[in-house]
């Protein structure tokens, strides 16, 4: 059993998982890992449109620290909110761990893919210095607007996101279902349970931006 068989043959990883002994913490190297590759396929994008506004090694270490917490705490919500659904018997801690390979290989495609394509040209950006810390906030979100209205790559890797969700929530239900002794609609449920909730966090969100957005914007006008 390798991770190699997770993408190819799902049911015969999870089988093989099922013969080792239980331990959560089996695939912590592979989530940590997800999100150092997460975190500089990010960094590659938006350092044409912000290496004049962040310093290089700052952007890159900003954006690889913060996705790797970022993919601490959703491996860490998908365990919780799994275990309720299957029980420790599903072993979501690992199952959820495991599935981080999906994002861990678009990562990679997406850093060959930024080496390898040329940056969108944008314009020239506004010099901070000279700004107010709002007025400093306001430019940088909207240089990152600008590229990801640019960048094909920056449009691409916000539509595939959603395509791996769904591909690791695949995989998990394939797990819990190997996994258990009576499936039944305990999978079901360690699949439904951390996706119910990480919608209803995706829209909260959304809503949030919005209103912080419409906020920061009156501020600035007044």
């Amino acid at each position: 059993m390798t991770l190699a068989d997770l993408i190819r043959r799902p049911h015969v990883f999870f089988e093989g998982l099922r013969a080792l002994p239980a331990r959560p913490a089996r695939y912590l190297g592979l989530v940590v890992l997800s999100g150092v590759l997460g975190g500089l396929a990010t960094a590659l994008l938006l350092h044409q449109a912000l290496q004049t506004l962040v310093p290089a090694g700052l952007l890159y270490a900003a954006m690889i620290a913060s996705s790797v917490v970022q993919a601490l705490i959703s491996w860490l919500l998908l365990w919780g909110l799994g275990q309720l659904g299957t029980g420790r018997a599903g072993r979501p801690a690992e199952v959820y761990g495991a599935t981080f390979l999906v994002p861990l290989v678009w990562s990679l495609v997406l850093i060959v893919l930024a080496l390898v394509t040329p940056a969108p040209a944008l314009g020239d950006a506004p010099d901070l210095s000279t700004l107010s810390p709002l007025e400093a906030v306001q430019a940088m979100a909207t240089r990152i607007a600008q590229a990801q209205l640019s960048s094909p790559l920056l449009r691409l890797n916000g539509q595939v996101g959603y395509a791996v969700y769904v591909v690791q929530f695949w995989l998990a239900y394939i797990g819990f279902r190997a996994l258990q002794p009576e499936p039944g609609t305990s999978a079901m449920r360690g699949v439904m349970y951390p996706l119910g909730t990480l919608l209803v966090l995706g829209v909260a969100s959304l809503l949030l931006l919005s209103v912080s957005g419409s906020l920061v914007g009156g501020a600035a006008g007044a």
